[in-house]
């Protein structure tokens, strides 16, 4: 999908610009763009999806799948993706399973897992802590807010 953006400057009447999606004009003009950084959010819970996506969207071009397959169909097709934001529990692949298998493919990707429970300390041994942080249900949208800056970095 293309997003068209019309830009005028003093010097030349108008300049029309024609961006892929998730990308925006850079700030210091050069006529260039910087592409927001892919995540992808893995949950089955509709609702949890759609106010993850609504807080991440201003910096982030996100990615929804509602079960662990279609998840890691994604994860290992998507261009451009940076970080891979799953729950545990899903149907299907579940997010541990996702996540050993994009960070095995994609080693650019971060994760980082959510569960209602918390994670063991045997199945964090599973994963390198470079690359992946856990985060306990329930938690404040900032601590959510926080790990992804952290994890995945910022435009």
């Amino acid at each position: 999908m293309w997003q068209f953006i019309a830009v005028s400057f003093l010097v030349s009447p108008l300049t029309l610009c024609i961006l892929p999606a998730g990308h925006e004009m850079c700030a210091g003009g050069g006529g260039g763009y910087v592409p927001k950084p892919s995540i992808l959010i893995a949950d089955d819970e509709e609702l949890l999806c759609e106010l993850y996506a609504e807080l991440l969207s201003p910096e982030y071009a996100v990615v929804v799948a509602r079960d662990g397959r279609e998840a890691l169909e994604k994860a290992l097709t998507l261009p451009g993706l940076r970080g891979l934001l799953t729950d545990v529990r899903m149907p299907g692949v579940n997010g541990l399973q996702l996540t050993l298998e994009v960070l095995a493919q994609r080693p650019e990707v971060r994760a980082i897992i959510m569960s209602g429970t918390d994670i063991t300390a045997h199945v964090r041994r599973m994963f390198p802590p470079d690359r992946v942080a856990f985060l306990v249900k329930p938690f404040e949208l900032d601590a959510l807010q926080q790990a992804v800056w952290r994890m995945f970095g910022r435009r």
